[in-house]
């Protein structure tokens, strides 16, 4: 009798015992049942064509890639950053991604959210800070502006707890830096690219 490799719904077998009208018998190895060919399917040929989800370490650069299941052709591209970080129209990263960068995470947006508490949060705190350093002078002020370097710290403090105001300003950088991917120019760009538009238009006019 022939020995043929099959996928059991109740485990592996490989034992071939008998024909009953049109369908070969097996027996199951793990779980010792007699069932019939219908209840089993061939075990499938793995494919040695490359996946998109595969390590692709091996492919060179300039190589070109065909995702066999979506038919899709991309060209390698070497870089020490993650897919999601070098991906995107202008290639500075998918503008639809969330994750944050541990630089992003520790020092950009802390950065950002001391600026926020200096101009908007705790801006008159410390700008009381600012004019006593300024009345006293830069070497007395450090003794003589204590109090007012209290009151500024304490609010600064409570600013840097808030989780709220935190995941407002994570909220913003990511906007931010998504804008920035899709178009390929920073804030600060597209605001001087506007101003270029507009002159342009009001001196063609």
């Amino acid at each position: 009798m022939v020995s043929k490799n099959y996928i059991c719904l109740f485990g592996p077998f490989n034992t071939e015992i008998g024909v009953v009208g049109r369908f070969y018998l097996h027996l199951c190895s793990s779980c010792r049942k007699i069932v019939p060919l219908k209840a089993v399917m061939s075990q499938p040929q793995p494919s040695d064509e490359p996946l998109i989800t595969d390590n692709l370490e091996s492919l060179k650069e300039g190589e070109i890639f065909v995702d066999k299941e979506t038919g899709k052709k991309y060209r390698v591209k070497k870089t020490i950053l993650p897919h999601y970080a070098s991906a995107g129209p202008h290639g500075l990263g998918d503008p639809d991604d969330r994750t944050l960068r541990r630089i992003e995470a520790d020092v950009i947006i802390p950065n950002r959210m001391n600026a926020r508490i200096e101009k908007v949060e705790c801006h008159e705190s410390y700008m009381g800070l600012i004019n006593c350093m300024r009345e006293k002078g830069a070497v007395k002020g450090l003794k003589l502006c204590k109090p007012e370097l209290d009151v500024f710290n304490h609010c600064k403090f409570l600013k840097f707890n808030d989780t709220e105001f935190r995941e407002r300003m994570t909220e913003e950088y990511l906007q931010e830096r998504s804008e920035a991917r899709r178009t390929g120019m920073t804030a600060r760009q597209r605001k001087l690219e506007a101003y270029r538009e507009w002159k342009k238009e009001h001196e063609s006019g």
